[in-house]
């Protein structure tokens, strides 16, 4: 198997199932502090059964990444990157981000679909082009959240 990305939760199930049950009746705060170490050992286990880059999903605590000490172009074909070793036998904890701000324009889809099936939004109008005469939103916002990291 190239990549694996189970959550660490399946892991749990696949690998060791009886430690299924115990971080279930974890508190939150206990499940923060176990996570980790959990989630570095479920994929050295998947390592161990020939996955060559195992991605372990560990919700909003984050992602661990772990690739095999054996990968090779053989194993990775095409997607193989250029710098193998820098790829070769490496751990990556990435934490989650934290959004500040969301702010989006969607909701004109609402009344984008109101005008198309009933005609009862009176903020737009077709023009003779084709296009809608009038933005359904008066404020924009970045489509990006802002991002804290940690």
């Amino acid at each position: 198997m190239d990549i694996f990305l189970p959550s660490l939760e399946e892991s749990l199930l696949i690998l060791e199932p009886e430690s299924f049950q115990s971080y279930q009746a974890m508190g939150p705060k206990e499940k923060d502090q176990a996570t980790p170490d959990l989630a570095f050992r479920m994929a050295k286990g998947f390592l161990e059964l020939g996955a060559s880059v195992v991605g372990i999903k560990c919700g909003i605590l984050g992602y661990h990444v772990q690739t095999s000490p054996d990968l090779t172009r053989e194993r990775l074909g095409k997607g193989t990157p250029k710098n193998l070793p820098n790829w070769t036998n490496r751990r990556l904890w990435c934490a989650s981000y934290k959004p500040e701000t969301f702010t989006s324009a969607t909701w004109g889809w609402g009344l984008l679909y109101r005008w198309f099936v009933d005609g009862t939004s009176s903020r737009m109008k077709p023009r003779a082009d084709g296009k809608l005469g009038l933005c359904p939103w008066t404020k924009y916002g970045p489509m990006i959240p802002k991002v804290r990291y940690g």
